[in-house]
């Protein structure tokens, strides 16, 4: 019997050079994205890559990788997508909230590496709660700088 080949989306974003400091590096979250692939679907899968590189998360219509992933989940050419965190994705709690209930309603598979899988019960309670986080940090980063 012949094995499936799944088609796996990885979208990686860093909004400026200094995440490289804390970790997100684009290399860093390719990576990793890889290794995450290969460990859920075996070596033999085709990967994707939607890389948005000096692109704030604020909005989604200036990320042109995140748009065509996107079109890519709606023309059924996904199994999967894999990002970094959740935050990758959005720090918008209603964009993120909308983008992974796309994914999700396309029966495609969406999976954080370091917050899990959507989809299970556990894995929609992390990720609301860590999208509402995301959101908070965004809008307390927004307050600060008003203050400097």
């Amino acid at each position: 019997m012949k094995k499936e080949i799944r088609t796996i989306g990885l979208y990686i974003r860093v909004s400026t050079s200094r995440q490289a400091e804390f970790g997100f590096s684009l290399e860093g979250q390719k990576e990793e994205g890889i290794q995450t692939a290969q460990k859920l679907y075996g070596d033999d899968v085709i990967l994707n890559f939607y890389v948005d590189e000096g692109i704030s998360a604020k909005s989604t219509k200036s990320r042109h990788e995140l748009n065509r992933m996107m079109q890519d989940v709606k023309k059924g050419n996904l199994d999967a997508i894999i990002t970094y965190k959740v935050s990758r994705l959005s720090r918008n709690l209603s964009d993120s909230l909308s983008l992974v209930e796309e994914i999700h309603n396309s029966n495609v598979k969406f999976i954080s590496i370091k917050e899990g899988e959507y989809g299970t019960p556990h894995g929609n309670l992390q990720f609301n709660i860590l999208s509402s986080v995301a959101q908070y940090q965004r809008e307390e980063l927004a307050e600060n700088v008003k203050w400097v």
